[in-house]
């Protein structure tokens, strides 16, 4: 078993670096499984969309105009789903996604059986 720590340093591009703390991910036998978890490390930390962010200037205008899309289309969807759940529409939905889900389950069951036989 060996452990290896990954520091991650970024610069953005104005040039400035950015220290982040290391990364520790255990290596058994497979190479593979600790590359899957370093990914998941780096998704849950969001480290590479930090680092895209700053990858590019953006304008105080423009950073304002985006903040201000994106509350508002928070408040859109929360609305549409208030009303869903009030008319009931958003129950139906659920129970519409559960049967599709059962259905493809029980087509990959056939298809495992009649791989096996």
């Amino acid at each position: 078993m060996e452990d290896r720590k990954f520091h991650t340093r970024l610069s953005d591009s104005r040039g400035e670096e950015l220290e982040l703390s290391p990364l520790q991910v255990k290596v058994q036998d497979n190479f593979d499984r600790a590359f899957k978890a370093f990914r998941a490390i780096v998704q849950k930390e969001r480290i590479l969309s930090e680092f895209k962010r700053r990858g590019s200037y953006e304008k105080p205008s423009n950073k304002k105009r985006r903040k201000k899309s994106e509350s508002l289309r928070k408040l859109h969807d929360a609305e549409i789903r208030a009303a869903k759940i009030a008319s009931g529409e958003y129950e139906r939905e659920i129970i519409k996604k559960k049967k599709i889900k059962e259905q493809k389950m029980a087509l990959r069951a056939i298809k495992q059986a009649e791989e096996n036989s």
